[in-house]
């Protein structure tokens, strides 16, 4: 009878001991989707929502885009680990970091009149200005090599399409040198608009999307993927589409887009071939969407449904994150391993750890 009566005091104890680690774990796993949040100051009701969000390439410092009103917004630099705002660049958009992260390149409005941007490099944390860029430069990438910035001459708008004119220049950040004169991107058809132009993370493409509006009133947006020494077009995406949506992505070589079908496919930007292709359920509040550095989880932010995270091998859905009603802004740390998100009544930056 005493051995029974120890059997049952024994199996009790681990029962006992198991319940609260089950508890513990189940615990850590609710608070490891539990985003951290930074608070960012309110100037006016135009700035609800972040317009902008990027991170460093040491993942230490976070920037901002803040509308101060209907035509001008400010740069916050944020800290990431104590999640404090650090400084503020004034009348600034389109940061882009450069080198490990210790500058930061930002345009601001020169002549708001006449629509000229020029760029201003600004270290950081502490936003002090290190060099005005001397003539008109709107950056759209850095090479790896941390010093020179790759941009457009002139960027005007014409209602609600914008053309880039000009030629593509290469500025050395660290001089007060006129930026040189790189190579012209051709001319554009009849009925064609050049929406926007970047350079690629990773140095492997310059990326050239342009509308063209028919006669019928039918759109198609194309993506040229273009040689970055030369500009030669390696290949293009062209579809018949009036809400195709192109994914920032740190990814290596790696870029993805959805369009009006929703279905989301997967380029190599070197070589042109398609590597995977697979079908997503957007909502007419779809803000933005972003690709994992290493391109395996895409992940997808609705003002009404929250975060939405694809793995973009199998196409399978296997999250949804709670951001909350009014999210616009969604991006990935460099490592991959946290997501930011913005927008909202809650004015800050969600931080969430997904692996």
């Amino acid at each position: 009878m005493q051995r029974r009566h120890w059997k049952f005091a024994l199996l009790f104890l681990v029962l006992l001991l198991a319940v609260p680690q089950a508890r513990g774990d189940k615990s850590a796993e609710r608070d490891s989707w539990r985003p951290r949040t930074i608070e960012l100051p309110r100037y006016s009701i135009y700035d609800r929502r972040p317009h902008t969000i990027r991170f460093s390439p040491d993942g230490r410092t976070l920037a901002v885009v803040r509308n101060v009103s209907s035509n001008t917004s400010d740069v916050l630099l944020c800290d990431v680990t104590t999640r404090k705002v650090l400084a503020r660049i004034k009348n600034a958009r389109s940061p882009l970091f450069i080198g490990k992260g210790d500058r930061i390149a930002v345009t601001y409005q020169s002549r708001p009149a006449e629509g000229d941007w020029r760029a201003k490099i600004c270290s950081v944390p502490d936003a002090k200005v290190l060099i005005l860029c001397p003539s008109f430069f709107f950056p759209i990438g850095a090479f790896k090599n941390g010093q020179t910035l790759i941009g457009m001459k002139h960027w005007t708008n014409f209602g609600d399409t914008g053309l880039f004119k000009g030629d593509l220049l290469r500025w050395d950040s660290r001089s007060k040198a006129v930026p040189k004169r790189w190579y012209s991107l051709p001319a554009l058809r009849a009925g064609e608009r050049r929406h926007d132009c970047w350079l690629m993370a990773d140095n492997s493409a310059v990326v050239d999307w342009t509308w063209t509006l028919r006669d019928n009133g039918t759109i198609y947006q194309t993506l040229y993927f273009r040689n970055v020494a030369t500009g030669k077009v390696r290949f293009r995406v062209r579809k018949r589409a009036d809400n195709l949506m192109w994914f920032p992505s740190n990814a290596q070589r790696l870029f993805a887009y959805c369009d009006g079908e929703s279905v989301v496919k997967i380029w190599n930007c070197k070589t042109g071939r398609l590597i995977y292709s697979f079908p997503v359920a957007l909502s007419p509040y779809t803000r933005e969407s972003a690709l994992s550095p290493d391109g395996t989880l895409l992940a997808v932010i609705d003002s009404d449904v929250g975060i939405r995270l694809w793995n973009t091998a199998s196409g399978k859905l296997l999250r949804t994150l709670q951001h909350g009603k009014g999210g616009f802004r969604v991006a990935f740390f460099p490592d991959g391993r946290t997501l930011a998100s913005g927008g909202g009544y809650d004015n800050g930056v969600k931080l969430w750890r997904i692996k």
